[in-house]
């Protein structure tokens, strides 16, 4: 038997791995658990597990790759999916897993990607926040239907002894997670732990990937300007304007998040003051390959938006916009306001235009 529960890498996705292994532990002995990432690794445990047809194996990934996805999309493979709101993801991954926010901004978008795809399984399960205050055992049950495992009142009741009887079995699903770990939900806000410009981006940030359920929601993105990294910093996040003055080099660069599959249109809004006749930049987007690319000679002043278009086809690769001088400076600044992307069916022309209805100056 095969028990496959992926997700976000989140205090649910935890909490359901502890609880499958409580109920296959009680029902049939210890499982062996599999934790996966690709195609490439499933395909490494498949000869195990066929030739081991009377075993219980528990496949566990919290941070699945897109050919990973595919293969229970394409297959009638029952999978519980996790899920939780993006902020609480953030939170568990900054309090109990200890990531730094810019990993943690990271990864709630590339799990949150990859499972909003699961959602797409003939035979899917979601367990996310909405199951808060299910009981223990319910759910329990739920998830042994689910898996075609008996659950008639002889085995629930061998899984209410494990969950630690009555009162164990009809803890809500919350108190279960909480009872493992406790700091996510104990804090209701960063304020004070971080700063307020880190806090507003984790808000901004969770607004945008709080969209499985509601895929019509997951067409649009906003990357503000602390998103993105700066060239001449390297690990800082961007504040402010940036000084041309200088040799060539990336100005700006990151935010290494993810976008789910689709032809995207990007838009980055900046502003110019005082650059020369002969600024040249280049803006391309990146994930181990360059997905597409602009040059353009820059106005000396205004504001203005460079349309770029690229095709996202392995969405668990981080993407990253870098936006480059291509000839050293001696006077001039720039000030990237932020990134709006947009999934679209057909490709936008490329090129830089004004905001204010000044003729593009694309090249």
């Amino acid at each position: 038997m095969i028990l496959s529960i992926l997700g976000t890498n989140s205090a649910v996705f935890a909490a359901t791995q502890r609880l499958v292994s409580i109920i296959t532990k009680a029902i049939f002995g210890d499982a062996q658990e599999l934790y996966v990432v690709s195609r490439a690794e499933l395909r490494d445990h498949w000869h195990d597990i066929r030739s081991n047809p009377d075993k219980t194996f528990i496949l566990l990934s919290n941070a699945p790759c897109s050919d990973l996805t595919d293969v229970f999309v394409e297959t009638k493979l029952p999978v519980i999916v996790c899920h939780q709101d993006a902020e609480d993801i953030i939170k568990y991954l900054i309090l109990d897993c200890g990531l730094d926010l810019t990993n943690a901004l990271q990864n709630v978008s590339n799990t949150t990607v990859q499972a909003a795809q699961l959602t797409r399984c003939s035979r899917s399960l979601l367990v996310g926040s909405n199951r808060y205050a299910t009981s223990v055992l319910d759910l329990s049950r739920e998830i042994m239907l689910f898996f075609g495992m008996p659950a008639d009142q002889q085995q629930l009741e061998l899984v209410k002894g494990a969950l630690g009887g009555e009162q164990g079995g009809q803890a809500s699903f919350l108190d279960f997670i909480l009872a493992q770990f406790p700091k996510w939900h104990s804090v209701k806000s960063f304020v004070g732990r971080l700063p307020d410009e880190d806090i507003s981006l984790i808000e901004h940030v969770a607004q945008d990937y709080n969209f499985i359920g509601d895929e019509r929601s997951a067409s649009t993105f906003h990357w503000p300007r602390r998103c993105f990294l700066d060239g001449d910093i390297p690990g800082h996040r961007l504040v402010g304007s940036k000084l041309l003055v200088g040799p060539a080099r990336i100005l700006s660069y990151g935010p290494y998040m993810h976008l789910p599959p689709g032809v995207w249109h990007g838009e980055m809004q900046i502003e110019l003051a005082n650059c020369g006749t002969d600024t040249l930049a280049l803006l391309d987007v990146f994930n181990g390959e360059i997905l597409g690319a602009v040059s353009m000679r820059w106005p000396r002043n205004g504001s203005y938006a460079i349309d770029i278009s690229f095709e996202v086809t392995e969405s668990h690769k981080p993407i990253e916009l870098r936006l480059q001088l291509l000839k050293g400076a001696i006077e001039g600044e720039v000030l990237l306001v932020g990134v709006r992307l947009t999934r679209a069916a057909a490709p936008r022309q490329i090129g830089v235009r004004s905001d204010i209805g000044d003729p593009s100056l694309a090249q």
